[in-house]
């Protein structure tokens, strides 16, 4: 039995009824279980396929949350980073994906938790939320969750 933490990326489509024409909500689905030592799970970059799913809508929320069934997250708060494939953090991160910022305790013990995108401008040292179309490979990181074999799923929804 593997004990490196592990993280399944599963694609939904959702209509939303009530609008005319009736529009579509894209989701990116990542069920992350920690490592059984330290809680850990690797850097994971979505497939062709799912970017192929996304290519072109724009990401307009992420959400986290313990997932049902499972051991509970730190109670400590682990954050995200979305790493496009040239490092740059999506939600804001100062230096490169080490300090986080829209994705700073994403991950709580029992809270479900939403941000959205953020730019950082370091000229004018301001932050600033926007939504642009995905256009390059995409890697969830998580940091900070240290409860071992913690289960907690992540989302992203995309909108043309």
């Amino acid at each position: 039995m593997s004990t490196v933490g592990s993280v399944v990326i599963s694609q939904k489509r959702l209509q939303i009824a009530d609008s005319h024409p009736a529009e579509e909500v894209r989701q990116l689905i990542f069920t992350c279980t920690g490592d059984v030592t330290d809680g850990s799970i690797p850097d994971t970059t979505i497939s062709a396929s799912d970017m192929n799913f996304i290519r072109g809508w724009c990401l307009r929320k992420v959400e986290a949350y313990q997932t049902t069934v499972g051991v509970a997250p730190d109670a400590d708060e682990a954050s995200i980073f979305i790493l496009d494939s040239d490092g740059m953090d999506l939600l804001g991160s100062e230096d490169g994906g080490t300090t986080p910022y829209a994705g700073k305790y994403m991950i709580h013990a029992t809270l479900k938790r939403m941000c959205f995108l953020n730019a950082y401008f370091p000229r004018a040292g301001l932050h600033a939320n926007y939504y642009d179309p995905i256009v390059k490979l995409l890697t969830l990181r998580v940091i900070d969750q240290a409860t071992a074999s913690a289960d907690y799923t992540v989302v992203w929804t995309f909108t043309k």
